[in-house]
C-alpha cells in the first residue's frame, strides 16, 4: 500500500495546495508510473476527490503505454458528470462547516474547533476546488483494466444512478458495490 498525499496535506502541509486537477496530476503520474513499472499488478484506489485523480492517472499513464491491472473508484461521480453548483469551495466558512457536519466525514467535537478548522478549511476548499472545477480536457477514456465503483448506501453527494455512469469509462470488467453508510462509509 502506497497512500498518496497531496501538496498541502499530511507531512506536505507547508507546501500551498493545490487548487486545480492540472497542479497535481504530472507529479501523481510520475510516481505511480514508477512504481508500476517496478511493482506488477499495480492497482489504484480513490475515494471521493482521490477517484478523480485515479482515474486521471491512469489515463495519464494509458496514453504512455504504462497499464495498471484495476482502477478501484469510490464516492464520486464519473468524470463526464459535472460537479452542480452551488459549489463548496465558494462557500463561506459557516456554510462549508455545515456542509461539512452533512457529509459525516468530520466529528462534531473537531468541527467545533475553531483554531484547527482555520487551519483545515483552507486544505478542505482546495480539494473541493479540484473536484468541483474540474473539466476533462478529452472525451472519457474507456481504460481496458478492470473498473470497481464503490458507493455508500446513504450517500448524499453521489447517486446510484451517477455512480452507474462510471460504465462509460470501462474498456474492460465493471463490476458496482455498495455498502452501509454514507459518503465515508469507509470509515
Amino acid at each position: 500500500v502506497c497512500p498518496i498525499e497531496l501538496p498541502g496535506h499530511g507531512q506536505r502541509y507547508e507546501e500551498p495546495c493545490a487548487k486545480y486537477l492540472e497542479h497535481v496530476l504530472e507529479p501523481l503520474s510520475a510516481v505511480v508510473g514508477s512504481v508500476a513499472q517496478r511493482v506488477p499488478r499495480t492497482l489504484l484506489f480513490g475515494h471521493s476527490l482521490g477517484s478523480l485523480l485515479a482515474y486521471e492517472v491512469a489515463c495519464h499513464l494509458h496514453n504512455q503505454g504504462i497499464e495498471l491491472s484495476k482502477l478501484i473508484v469510490s464516492a464520486r461521480r464519473p468524470p463526464h458528470i459535472a460537479t452542480q453548483k452551488p459549489w463548496v469551495h465558494e462557500m463561506s466558512d459557516t456554510q462549508l462547516l455545515k456542509t461539512l457536519q452533512k457529509l459525516g466525514g468530520v466529528p462534531d467535537d473537531i468541527l467545533d474547533h475553531e483554531d484547527f478548522m482555520k487551519w483545515f478549511l483552507p486544505i478542505i476548499r482546495a480539494d473541493f476546488s479540484i473536484t468541483e472545477q474540474y473539466i476533462p480536457s478529452y472525451s472519457p477514456i474507456r481504460l481496458p483494466m478492470p473498473l470497481i465503483a464503490f458507493r455508500g448506501k446513504d450517500d448524499r453527494e453521489v447517486s446510484d444512478q451517477e455512480m452507474s455512469q462510471w460504465t462509460h469509462v470501462a474498456g474492460g470488467i465493471y463490476q458496482e458495490h455498495t455498502f452501509p453508510g454514507g459518503h465515508f462509509y469507509l470509515n
